[in-house]
């Protein structure tokens, strides 16, 4: 008897920027495998085609119960990804998969999967940065007379969006000096209520602030560069609409509205004047700005924070001076000069 095991081939891994759209081609052959023709994941926390090594599969019969419940399969790019042990293509009927990463003990919450509903209920984003993983899930439907030699295509979808924190200056009159970046006040508890390429989350809830701190401080130039720790990679958050920190009426923050912090420091080029912070005994202090973005699920948004021109606000978490413009307008001089005068002087000098 012919043994007819089943095994997937990924068609495409959906990764989606801001600024791009990139889709992977993929040639199909025995089990999952991946042919990438875009970038590899460059940060910890990002799944692609070619860092992708497990994840787990649901296959739900055609009557809506499960053949198998979340099933780990493994592989690497370009070689099949197997179940241990191996599933068979059952003789007759349409199978269909709800295959996801990362595992059910990552995940957290309550993960269903099943003929009525794919949903992730009370999912938490893990506040050390280095600890989120990205959520990614694909659905497709099989059967043994397509699939059994050509195998399943799956195209995974991001069901989070991406963060990143990037600092510049090209001021001549101050040197910054930072140590690292906070993402404050972000709700971070949420249902996610179908997966999909556009995933329907419920209103998050419970604020979370996420903070990457430097290994050794960097100091600005007029290119851009990451202040968040390499081993951090990236922030993993919930999409959602933003609601802005208001600085000028709401200076120490009751209302919890979002905001990025860089650790900083901030002296005068000349002279060396410490402007910010200048706390006895604290060398570094966070300058504040809100943000009020639009995260959707599959888009990386990269923030660069330009201090060229000014350096936002004191932290509303400072007990002295929250919200507080840390820098005000460029320091300007209103010049008059008083015209000559022509006046005697009242004496007359002999000359000799």
């Amino acid at each position: 008897m012919k043994h007819r095991f089943l095994y997937f081939a990924v068609a495409a891994f959906a990764m989606v920027s801001c600024s791009q759209d990139e889709t992977i081609d993929i040639n199909t052959g025995k089990g999952i495998s991946f042919r990438p023709e875009a970038h590899a994941g460059t940060r910890a926390t990002e799944i692609s085609d070619n860092n992708l090594t497990d994840f787990w599969v649901t296959a739900l019969q055609e009557d809506g119960t499960p053949y198998f419940d979340k099933v780990k399969f493994t592989g690497s790019n370009g070689s099949s990804y197997t179940s241990n042990p191996a599933y068979n293509w059952p003789g007759t009927g349409d199978l269909t998969f709800h295959a996801f990463y990362p595992s059910v003990t990552d995940l957290g919450g309550t993960l269903t999967l099943d003929g009525t509903a794919q949903k992730l209920e009370g999912f938490t984003v893990k506040a050390n940065l280095a600890e989120q993983k990205d959520l990614v899930y694909a659905t497709a439907m099989g059967n043994a007379a397509d699939n059994e030699e050509s195998g399943v295509s799956l195209r995974f979808c991001h069901q989070l969006a991406q963060i990143s924190v990037k600092a510049k200056s090209s001021s001549k009159a101050y040197t910054y000096k930072v140590k690292g970046v906070k993402i404050a006040e972000i709700p971070s508890t949420a249902d996610l209520t179908a997966f999909g390429q556009a995933p329907a989350w419920g209103t998050p809830s419970t604020n979370q602030r996420f903070t990457s701190t430097l290994a050794s401080e960097v100091t600005l130039t007029e290119e851009a560069q990451s202040i968040m720790l390499t081993t951090d990679g990236t922030a993993m958050l919930i999409p959602q609409q933003l609601t802005a920190w208001k600085p000028a009426t709401d200076n120490t923050n009751d209302e919890k509205g979002a905001y990025l912090g860089v650790y900083i420091q901030i002296t005068t080029t000349d002279g060396g004047h410490r402007v910010y912070s200048k706390s006895e005994g604290v060398d570094y202090a966070y300058a504040c700005v809100p943000i009020d973005t639009k995260w959707e699920a599959g888009n990386h948004y990269v923030y660069t924070l330009d201090f060229s021109n000014g350096a936002g606000y004191v932290d509303p978490e400072d007990p002295d001076k929250p919200a507080e413009p840390i820098l005000g307008g460029a320091i300007k001089f209103t010049v008059s000069v008083e015209p000559w005068k022509t006046e005697d002087s009242g004496q007359d000098i002999t000359m000799g």
